[in-house]
């Protein structure tokens, strides 16, 4: 995914004060986060990475923050994170969440963004969930039914995981 963020970025299809935060299990800090980034473009991007410059700058745009998905606190910290960012960089409270996660826990996710406040936000929300979405149809229609109480259908992306 970082490579092709890299690419948009670079041809400047997305805004180029961009905050994007990673989220995981792990202890790990910011520099950590961005050199995994960095890693995995000079590995997988097909676009040159020798514009130091450019990677520098793409690089910063990153943030990470451990997050224990049952934890409303720990979004709670997150939403301090990007309210911080977007204070920084003044930038529109618009908020995409992508989810590539595990079916189990995309509707504690989903609720935990909503009841934190995450999704409160004066800007466009966007909640991209990739695929799988159940383990059979039946699941995934229960899990998009869940989703359509609590989200507005619109505000909702179902995609196929990244190629």
């Amino acid at each position: 995914m970082y490579p092709a963020l890299y690419k948009l970025f670079s041809n400047q299809n997305i805004p180029q004060s961009i905050s994007i935060i990673g989220i995981g299990r792990r202890v790990m800090s910011d520099v950590e986060f961005q050199t995994k980034v960095e890693q995995s473009l000079a590995t997988f991007s097909r676009r040159s990475t020798d514009d130091e410059l450019g990677v520098e700058e793409f690089i910063s745009t990153f943030r990470y923050c451990q997050l224990n998905t049952a934890n409303i606190e720990d979004y709670q910290d997150l939403l301090r994170l990007v309210k911080r960012r977007e204070t920084e960089l003044n930038i529109p409270e618009n908020r995409m969440f992508y989810l590539s996660v595990i079916p189990e826990v995309f509707d504690v996710i989903a609720l935990n963004i909503k009841e934190s406040g995450l999704w409160a936000t004066k800007g466009l929300n966007r909640l991209i969930i990739e695929k799988p979405f159940g383990y059979h149809v039946t699941s995934a229609r229960e899990f998009n039914r869940k989703m359509i109480e609590d989200f507005d259908e619109t505000d909702i992306c179902y995609i196929n995981h990244y190629l």
